[in-house]
């Protein structure tokens, strides 16, 4: 019986969507092994106040990677919208971390 080992990590990742896909769609916008790391990233893009761009779209973060995304209704953990949309947690194996596939805060 051939076996191994591997290492997971429990990791929290943020989802939005993006402003002009359909409501149902969702992207990883960035993932963290750190809960507050991604909740601190989210607000410091927040912007005070919307501001609407020469076509007529509000925008809600600074520029940067969530400037044309959607904010979502709650920064708690598992508080997901219908379309699971927020923040929830999974575990993944440890390399994730590492490859460069998604921004880890």
């Amino acid at each position: 019986m051939e076996t191994r080992q591997i290492t997971q990590v429990k990791i929290y990742v943020l989802v939005l969507n993006h402003m002009y896909d359909c409501c149902e769609s969702g992207n990883i916008i960035a993932i963290s092994p750190e809960y507050e790391n991604l909740v601190k990233y989210y607000n410091d893009n927040l912007l005070s106040e919307p501001i609407r761009d020469d076509e007529g779209y509000f925008h809600f973060f600074k520029e940067g990677n969530l400037y044309f995304h959607n904010p979502c209704h709650s920064l708690e953990v598992g508080s997901l919208d219908s379309f699971g949309h927020g923040i929830h947690f999974e575990w993944c194996i440890e390399d994730v971390l590492y490859s460069g596939k998604y921004l880890v805060v």
